[in-house]
């Protein structure tokens, strides 16, 4: 397919449905197993940076077609869009699901000429244990990462006087509020919820509670929502589970029968 006929391609009327793997189905809704729909804003940019490595070897390559008018950008993007299509059938980054990730960077990794890297991505999708739960994918896995990552990123730039997204007001609440969370909060959360796993190989699920835990503490520290009932109901909580452990030791048991839940 050369660079013209791409771009052509690209410039049609999207349809509302897209075809796939398991037949057609519309755009935004969600198949048996997948996770939250869309990619997230680093699993765009890791995409648009393999393509970027891709576009420039195959460049070198000569196998890159210029458009007359099109500037180097515009060519480039133009490239990445007909390759998108030709890799899963649908051309915009914003319309792609969590499915199409892994597809995508294989298809651009082999482009750019890393093709050891592209088959053990391409080997990685799918269900992480035969056995395991159904939703617990790889690629739900790498979404909920991508989101904790995220988080912290955003929160973090709030923080950054001079960052274009620095805001003084939550500058200040979280200096209120015992600083910054950073990337030790996260994994000592996982550990604790997770029997001392390691987030790299905790489930989608487990993942998803991080992210939701994270979020809310965020919240907590950036003085947004219902912050003291928020705090309240934690503290609450902690003093039950602990009561709970208490009863049980003087009952010589290790655990409690009952234990109020960790996350609600």
């Amino acid at each position: 397919m050369s660079l013209k006929r791409t771009h052509e391609k690209t410039q049609r009327p999207s349809s509302t449905t897209r075809p796939g793997r398991g037949g057609v189905y519309r755009l935004g809704q969600r198949r048996t197993g997948a996770g939250p729909e869309g990619l997230s804003k680093l699993q765009k940019a890791r995409i648009a940076q393999v393509a970027r490595e891709a576009f420039d070897f195959q460049d070198r390559l000569g196998n890159i077609n210029a458009i007359p008018g099109l500037t180097e950008s515009k060519q480039f993007e133009a490239w990445r869009r007909g390759e998108q299509l030709a890799a899963v059938r649908i051309a915009s980054l914003t319309e792609c699901q969590n499915e199409h990730f892994r597809p995508l960077l294989a298809h651009f990794l082999t482009l750019a000429g890393r093709d050891d890297e592209a088959f053990r991505y391409q080997m990685k999708t799918g269900r992480v244990k035969d056995h395991g739960p159904v939703e617990d994918t790889h690629e739900n896995r790498e979404l909920w990462r991508a989101k904790i990552s995220q988080a912290l990123i955003e929160h973090a730039g709030k923080l950054i006087e001079g960052a274009p997204t620095y805001n003084a007001r939550i500058a200040a609440a979280v200096a209120e509020n015992g600083g910054q969370i950073r990337t030790g909060y996260v994994l000592a959360i996982a550990q604790r919820r997770c029997k001392g796993r390691s987030i790299a190989s905790i489930q989608a699920e487990e993942l998803r509670w991080v992210y939701l835990t994270l979020v809310n503490r965020i919240a907590a520290k950036e003085g947004r929502g219902k912050t003291k009932a928020r705090n309240k109901k934690q503290t609450a909580t902690a003093q039950a589970k602990a009561l709970a452990k208490k009863a049980a030791r003087a009952a010589g048991l290790d655990e409690p029968a009952i234990t109020p839940r960790d996350h609600e």
